[in-house]
């Protein structure tokens, strides 16, 4: 892994090409280091001026991505593994700021907006299951008396 790191390193080095720089970021994901991913994610997404491209999984195969969407869809899922829904959503609208084809981005936006939609429903079930138990206790509480 290190090794992989280093020679990818030395020919982001010697070509400048934001590919090498993901290809480490994705190693450092890979291997469970969310910091030094997310680092090297954060220089690849705000290299404005790369034209490079990534191949994503698509609905119907693949599709070419910006160097940069790829990037933001990584953080994502470094995110959701963290269970930050929120910087999860944010870095997916990113991705689709960049490139608004991007199928994977606009999929894991829609599943994480479901994800907490359900969440919401069923806090709100809770809260309502809640609310009438302690109306059933004070109806009966008066009904009988507070014995």
């Amino acid at each position: 892994t290190e090794n992989a790191i280093i020679g990818f390193a030395k020919l982001f080095e010697s070509s400048k090409d934001e590919r090498y720089r993901y290809e480490i970021a994705k190693i450092h994901y890979t291997s469970k280091d969310a910091k030094s991913a997310n680092a090297k994610l954060k220089e690849v997404s705000e290299n404005k001026e790369s034209t490079a491209t990534v191949e994503m999984l698509a609905q119907e195969g693949t599709q070419m991505v910006p160097i940069q969407a790829a990037a933001y869809y990584l953080m994502a899922q470094i995110a959701i593994d963290r269970n930050q829904q929120t910087t999860a959503i944010n870095n997916l609208k990113q991705a689709l700021g960049v490139y608004p084809g991007f199928e994977q981005a606009a999929y894991g936006l829609q599943q994480i907006q479901a994800f907490l939609a359900q969440q919401r429903d069923q806090a709100e079930l809770q809260r309502m299951q809640k609310s009438r138990e302690a109306a059933e206790l004070e109806r009966l509480q008066k009904k009988y008396g507070n014995q």
